[in-house]
C-alpha cells in the first residue's frame, strides 16, 4: 500500500470478485452462508470491529442476508482469547465447536469465506479497506438510531457490580477503564502504540477528582500502577475472568486508552472512548461518542511538525510502524503529553455530564474544519466521501492550531 497503492487497491477487488466468483460455483444450498476465518475473532479482541460492521451490514440491508458460520476446531479452541465474548456474538453467528462439522466448513472456506479483513459489504462498489467501511456502516447504523448489537446480560450486571463492591465501588458511583498498550504484552514491532503508562496519571486524578474511579484492565505482564486513592490495578488483581474483563468494557462510563483490542470491545459495546496516541489515519473507526487525540508527526530532515493535511493522506497516514516512517518517509512520531491526555479526559467527562462546551459557534468550527481537512485528504480509502465521525479533543486542536492549517 505505501509502494503502489493502484495495485494494492486492484488486487483487493479482485479478492473480492474471484471469492464471488468461486461462491457462485458452489453447491445451491450453501450459497447462502458465509464462512468466518476463525483466526482472528477466535485470538484477538480487535477484530470485533470486522465482524460488528458486518452484522451490522446485514441487518441494514447494506448486503445480502446470510447465515455467518464460525468454524472453531479443537485448534481454535485451544487460541481463544476470551470465551465470554464469543458467547455474546452467538446472538448473530453460528458458532461451531463441534470437529467434524467445524473441519466441513473450514475445508469450505477457499469458496465460501467472507474476507472481513479486507473489505465489509457496504453497498458500494469502492468498498475495499474494512475500516472505511466500518465508519461508513456505523454511520447509517446511527442515523436509524439503533442500539449497539452487544449489550451486558443483566447476570454480568449483577455478577459484575458485587465483585465491584469488593473493592468499593459501589453500583451510584461511576467507573472509568483505562488500557494502555505495553511493550511487555505486545512484543510486535508497534511500539509508535506503547506510550508511557505514567503519562496518563494526571488524567486518573482529574478522573477521581470529578467523583470516578478508576479500573486499569490489562494482564500482569503489564506495568503496575502506583497506588492512588479510587484506582484500581485490575490488570493485577485475583479478580480477573474472561466475563469481568467483558462487564468492565462494556460498563465503564467511558474507556480511556490506546487503539488496541480492548478498545474496540468497548465500542462495540456503545461505550464512549477518549483515544489517545492515534497515528494510523486511514483506520480512525470511532463514533459521534468520541474524542481522539492524534500521534503528532516529525520530519526529521526539516526539524518540524508536518501538518494533519499531509499526514492524512497515503501513504503516510498507513503507517503505523516507526520503522517504516522512517525508513521509507524519513518521519517519526511523538506521544500525547500528560496535560493533551488529561484536558481531553476533562472534555469527555463534561460531555458526559451534558455541559454544553463554553463557546459552542468556537467548538462548532473546529470540529468541522478538522473532519474537512481530512475528508479532503480522503483518508478514507476507497469511500472519499466519506466524513470521520468522532470529535477532536478541542485543547489538542487548539495548542497545535497551526498543524490544521
Amino acid at each position: 500500500l505505501m509502494a503502489d497503492e493502484k495495485n494494492w487497491k486492484l488486487s483487493r477487488k479482485k479478492i473480492i470478485k474471484d471469492q464471488n466468483n468461486l461462491k457462485d460455483k458452489e453447491e445451491l444450498e450453501l450459497r447462502d452462508l458465509s464462512i468466518i476465518e476463525p483466526s482472528h475473532i477466535v485470538c484477538t479482541l480487535g477484530h470485533s470491529l470486522n465482524l460488528d460492521s458486518l452484522i451490522k451490514s446485514i441487518r441494514l440491508n447494506l448486503s445480502s442476508r446470510r447465515k455467518l458460520i464460525l468454524p472453531v476446531s479443537k485448534y481454535f479452541q485451544k487460541k481463544i482469547v476470551n470465551r465470554c465474548l464469543l458467547k455474546y456474538w452467538e446472538k448473530y453467528i453460528d458458532i461451531i465447536y463441534d470437529e467434524k462439522q467445524s473441519n466441513f466448513y473450514l475445508n469450505k472456506l477457499n469458496s465460501l469465506r467472507v474476507w472481513d479483513n479486507v473489505s465489509i459489504p457496504c453497498g458500494n462498489e469502492n468498498a475495499i479497506q474494512y475500516h472505511s467501511d466500518s465508519v461508513y456502516i456505523q454511520k447509517k447504523w446511527e442515523e436509524k438510531n439503533y442500539s449497539p448489537l452487544l449489550s451486558l446480560t443483566q447476570e454480568h450486571k449483577e455478577r459484575g457490580f458485587k465483585i465491584l463492591e469488593k473493592i468499593g465501588i459501589s453500583k451510584n458511583d461511576w467507573f472509568v477503564i483505562l488500557h494502555v498498550r505495553s511493550h511487555n504484552t505486545k512484543k510486535d514491532n508497534l511500539e509508535i502504540l506503547n506510550p508511557d503508562l505514567h503519562d496518563y496519571y494526571p488524567a486518573m486524578k482529574e478522573i477521581t477528582k470529578s467523583g470516578g474511579w478508576v479500573i486499569r484492565i490489562g494482564d500482569k505482564t503489564m506495568e503496575k500502577l502506583d497506588p492512588m486513592e479510587n484506582v484500581y490495578d485490575y490488570a493485577h488483581s485475583n479478580l480477573k475472568s474472561d466475563w469481568m474483563d467483558i462487564f468492565l468494557m462494556g460498563s465503564a462510563k467511558f474507556m480511556l486508552g490506546t487503539s488496541s483490542g480492548p478498545s474496540v470491545v468497548s465500542h462495540v459495546f456503545g461505550v464512549p472512548i477518549v483515544m489517545t496516541n492515534f497515528s494510523s489515519l486511514t483506520s480512525i473507526y470511532l463514533g459521534k461518542k468520541d474524542i481522539i487525540l492524534l500521534s503528532k508527526f516529525f520530519d526529521l530532515k526539516t526539524n518540524q511538525n508536518l501538518p494533519y493535511r499531509k499526514v492524512a493522506k497515503l501513504p503516510y497516514s498507513w503507517a503505523y510502524n516507526k520503522k517504516w516512517l522512517k525508513n521509507h518517509f524519513n518521519i517519526s512520531t511523538s506521544f500525547n503529553s500528560s496535560s493533551e491526555i488529561k484536558i481531553a479526559t476533562s472534555e469527555m467527562i463534561q460531555k458526559l455530564k451534558n455541559k454544553k462546551p463554553s463557546n459552542i459557534n468556537e467548538d462548532y468550527e473546529i470540529q468541522k474544519k478538522f473532519k474537512k481537512i481530512f475528508k479532503e485528504s480522503k483518508n478514507f480509502i476507497g469511500l472519499t466521501d466519506l466524513e470521520i465521525q468522532c470529535n477532536i479533543s478541542k485543547n489538542f486542536y487548539l495548542t497545535n492550531k497551526n498543524l490544521f492549517t
